[in-house]
C-alpha cells in the first residue's frame, strides 16, 4: 500500500531508495508491482518526496524524479507492457 500526501508519497515496500519491491517472496505479485509502479506511482510529480518503509543504508527519503532516473526498472522501454 502506498499513501500519497500533498508533498510526499509513502511507498511501503513498493518503491525503495534505489530499488523496487521484491516479487520473489511469498505473496509477491509481479503484475501487481508493475501496475502499482507504472500505472500509479511513476505517473506522480517528480518532485514528490519518497519515503519507503525501510532502507538498509540509513537513508530516509529521496524524490520520485531521482528514483525514476536511477532505477533501470522504473524506465519504460520500447516493447514494454501496454495497458490494453
Amino acid at each position: 500500500m502506498c499513501l500519497v500526501l500533498p508533498d510526499r508519497v509513502l511507498t511501503g515496500d513498493t518503491l525503495l531508495i534505489g530499488a523496487t519491491g521484491r516479487t520473489d517472496l511469498p505473496s509477491g505479485d509481479p503484475e501487481a508491482l508493475h501496475e502499482s509502479l507504472f500505472g500509479k506511482l511513476l505517473a506522480l510529480d517528480d518532485g514528490l518526496l519518497v519515503f519507503p518503509a525501510h532502507d538498509y543504508k540509513g537513508r530516509e527519503s529521496t524524490t520520485l524524479g531521482a528514483e525514476k532516473a536511477n532505477i533501470p526498472a522504473c524506465r519504460r522501454r520500447s516493447g514494454a507492457r501496454s495497458s490494453s
